[in-house]
């Protein structure tokens, strides 16, 4: 478990994210910032790394849509899914100017407000992203396009067909 020191710092740094997501609409749960939009859910959720440690917390962020007319009947409410429903889902990397799987340090002599300054780019191109595709009729045409970021083409086609036959 990482110290109290670098919980605060890593706290600081999420009231920053959220600070910075407000404008487009999200609000902060926990380690998650969400938007409803048509009845579906855009996420912008933080994930620690297995090898974060006492004195460093390693993280990244994963962005999803979830489709509440997609989302099954066994699943929580459409308010409370998290990005593990997704029907869409990226990893914050992709937004980079070369994109990759990116992972932050966050160390006790690490300042949360000059990592802020390093993420808030690529989570507003996220936050931009996600809104331009939360409403079931953008899925559909991105799913049309044979693309189904996060998920396999048999998933796209079977969604596909749900949205479209709902």
């Amino acid at each position: 478990m990482a110290s109290d020191d670098i919980e605060q710092s890593f706290k600081a740094l999420l009231k920053g994210v959220a600070d910075l997501l407000k404008p487009f609409g999200f609000s902060k749960s926990g380690t998650t910032f969400r938007r409803m939009s048509s009845g579906n859910a855009a996420l912008i959720s933080a994930q620690r790394s297995q090898f974060s440690s006492n004195d460093t917390i390693r993280f990244t962020f994963n962005i999803a849509v979830v489709s509440g007319r997609l989302l099954r009947e066994e699943g929580p409410d459409i308010t409370k899914a998290g990005v593990m429903y997704a029907h869409l889902s990226e990893r914050i990397g992709e937004f980079l100017i070369e994109p990759t799987d990116k992972w932050w340090e966050l160390k006790a002599a690490s300042d949360p407000a000059a990592l802020l300054t390093d993420l808030a780019k690529p989570l507003e191109l996220a936050a931009q992203f996600l809104i331009n595709h939360a409403d079931d009729a953008k899925l559909i045409a991105l799913w049309e396009s044979g693309q189904s970021p996060g998920l396999t083409d048999g998933q796209r086609r079977r969604f596909l067909q749900e949205l479209k036959a709902g």
